[in-house]
């Protein structure tokens, strides 16, 4: 199954979708997220995958991933949550996005533009957290 992001223009309005890796080969502006969780002044991070395609064996925050189109974003970070760190998720707080570049470490051009929306979830607010 080929992924899709939602492309999006520099203004987060919907213009369309592309598959995933080929939106960030040709560093098309598309939607992403990024989840950071909270507990006792601690930020639960996670290490990547080896086999990722970028920052493979790097640690990073909770989760991250890219909304689909018709989709509402908390539901879709919620799934996301579920889905990646076994957690069901109660009341996300959005707090900003920015719009983020990332080199290629190869060619050393950008390849993954994006606007990141970055949401926070404290201790009191997910549930049923799998070990």
């Amino acid at each position: 199954m080929n992924e899709k992001v939602v492309l999006v223009d520099l203004f987060g309005n919907k213009v369309g979708e592309m598959e995933k890796m080929e939106a960030h080969k040709k560093g098309k502006l598309h939607h992403a997220f990024s989840l950071f969780i909270i507990k006792d002044n601690k930020m639960l991070i996670q290490k990547r995958a080896k086999n990722k395609y970028h920052s493979g064996g790097l640690w990073s925050n909770a989760c991250c991933s890219h909304p689909q189109m018709f989709e509402n974003i908390f539901k879709n970070i919620k799934n996301k949550t579920r889905q990646e760190l076994g957690a069901e998720i109660l009341n996300l707080k959005y707090e900003f996005s920015r719009l983020e570049k990332e080199k290629n470490g190869f060619t050393g051009y950008y390849s993954k533009v994006f606007i990141d929306y970055k949401f926070f979830l404290f201790r009191n607010n997910f549930y049923n957290f799998i070990h």
